[in-house]
């Protein structure tokens, strides 16, 4: 990842905190950062497009972009419109 595509966010996650739950809170992040877009946010989690998609599958998470900005807005820091 270049310097220049450091997102400027940043996640606090307690010490302890699952590795499952912040590989999810990671993923919503990111997806939130690019609006949604699953093809940015993969390559920006340095995955591939059918890792990610398998990552939303395993969590439970939304596919379709509307409902994923449903789940992003009860996220905290959620600001997906």
């Amino acid at each position: 990842m270049s310097v220049d595509s450091i997102p400027t966010r940043v996640l606090e996650i307690p010490v302890g905190t699952p590795i499952a739950e912040v590989e999810r809170a990671l993923i919503l992040a990111t997806l939130d950062h690019y609006w949604g877009n699953k093809r940015k946010a993969a390559e920006e989690l340095g995955i591939s497009l059918k890792t990610l998609y398998l990552r939303l599958h395993r969590y439970g998470l939304p596919v379709k972009l509307e409902d994923l900005r449903d789940a992003l807005k009860g996220q905290p820091g959620g600001d997906a419109a």
